[in-house]
């Protein structure tokens, strides 16, 4: 578990086997997984660049958001020296998501336990202001 390049977002799976992680290892924020408490590889999990890595709640797939934002989803399992890692797949592209990604190392998601529903933060802006008119003393209108 040591690496020059350090460890950010550690996740422990939650069956206890695996750790998701990030690292600059590659030159660039990169997801990666290795056996936890026991020997056995790391692998890279991300093909070009990603961080915030969740776990599903049996620990078989491991979500990320890639370094464009889309929600990426991949299989994990037990390999003969460490993790076997699926083919990534973009569960939502950046821009159907409308998440405000403030950068890797950030929480800007969470995933139910049976990995079908993500909480996601959206932006709060002004793009369609709310008015309230209130109109005082409407009963003099009214004679």
């Amino acid at each position: 578990m040591k690496n020059r390049f350090g460890l950010d977002e550690p996740q422990v799976s939650p069956d206890g086997r695996w750790l998701a992680y990030m690292s600059t290892e590659s030159g660039r924020y990169e997801v990666y997984v290795e056996p936890f408490r026991r020997r056995g590889e790391s692998v890279r999990v991300s093909t070009s660049g990603g961080g915030q890595p969740k776990w599903r709640g049996d620990g078989k797939e491991l979500f990320y958001l890639s370094l464009d934002r889309a929600m990426m989803a991949v299989n994990v399992r037990e390999g003969a020296t460490g993790p076997e890692i699926g083919i990534p797949a973009v569960l939502v592209s950046a821009k159907e998501l409308g998440a405000v990604v403030q950068g890797p190392d950030f929480d800007d998601y969470a995933v139910t336990t049976d990995g079908q529903r993500f909480l996601v933060k959206r932006p709060v802006g002004e793009a369609n202001p709310q008015r309230i008119h209130v109109l005082l003393n409407w009963p003099s209108l009214l004679q």
